[in-house]
């Protein structure tokens, strides 16, 4: 049987970045394969983690937990037949609510044939934690309150009594997990999975879920849109002085920047700028940029992007 996780998180925690150490470092020798879902027309974590050359499917069309529920069978179905790998890493976007899609795998009888359902793994950045906890509180509630391993990340951005408080509100929302701090998700998470028991399938809905025929991030508040610039460079210390500019409502801004030292990856976190760099990524192509907000002002964030 192959083995199935969900790795949440929300935007900007580091679901990204522990997959790529999960591709450099295995799990136990084993076979992985990855589906990755995202907010936005653009997959930018899908073009990340597919350079490693492992077996990936890439979901753009909406949110797994609702939109395309179907689609993500047809994924996971795909790569058990081409690929059987021993395990696949389900990365679903920072606006999932695990809950439901729990429910639903559990309802597949199809893909139960083929698959376990093994712990689920929720990110949690410690440094925007408190932030979070506003008007869409209920989204990162319910990612740890679904988790049975959760990572509390970015534990070098705060100081010992921030990171314990974070770490007793998690255990008070979630008891039952098993909690781990990280910094950049470095942890050894082979023999952590061998030391967290599988989940129980949760319990049946008392009513069908409902087939959404609107955007699941629209529905909560959530924004996105793609800023792209088709000519010239760009010069990261102006873009860096625009980022600053923007509004608390602008959550995560990333993609691929194009500079006169070739292309590089940006990560904007609530306010935090990371530059990486963009291997295998063409020189030539344009600046493609996907901006996530909740009740943002597209036009006014745009201005400020064009400079």
């Amino acid at each position: 049987m192959i083995r199935l996780h969900l790795i949440t998180g929300f935007l900007g925690s580091g679901k990204t970045t522990l997959l790529q150490h999960v591709l450099q470092t295995g799990v136990r020798g084993e076979k992985v394969a990855l589906v990755v879902n995202e907010i936005g027309e653009v997959g930018i974590d899908g073009a990340i983690l597919e350079r490693e050359g492992y077996a990936m499917s890439e979901l753009t069309s909406g949110c797994i937990c609702c939109e395309v529920r179907g689609d993500l069978v047809r994924a996971l179905m795909a790569i058990a037949t081409d690929e059987a790998p021993d395990r696949i890493f389900v990365e679903t976007t920072g606006a999932a609510e695990p809950g439901k899609l729990l429910q639903f795998l559990y309802g597949s009888g199809e893909l139960l044939e083929r698959m376990t359902v093994e712990p689920v793994l929720a990110v949690v950045d410690v440094s925007n934690f408190n932030r979070l906890m506003g008007p869409i509180a209920f989204l990162t509630v319910g990612q740890i309150k679904a988790a049975d391993l959760v990572l509390l990340n970015k534990l070098d951005l705060v100081d010992e009594a921030t990171a314990k408080a974070v770490e007793q509100r998690v255990a008070s929302l979630n008891p039952r997990a098993v909690t781990v701090r990280t910094s950049h998700c470095q942890v050894d998470l082979g023999a952590l999975l061998r030391e967290v028991d599988a989940p129980a399938p949760p319990s049946a809905p008392s009513e069908p879920l409902p087939d959404h025929d609107h955007s699941h991030a629209t529905a909560i508040g959530l924004t996105t849109f793609v800023h792209r610039e088709e000519a010239g460079l760009q010069d990261p210390d102006s873009l860096e002085e625009r980022l600053r500019r923007l509004p608390n409502a602008v959550l995560r801004l990333k993609g691929f920047v194009r500079t006169a030292a070739g292309p590089r990856l940006l990560n904007y976190v609530s306010g935090a700028i990371h530059w990486h760099p963009a291997p295998g990524r063409d020189p030539s192509a344009a600046t493609e940029l996907v901006v996530i907000g909740h009740e943002m002002d597209e036009g006014a964030v745009r201005k400020i992007l064009a400079g």
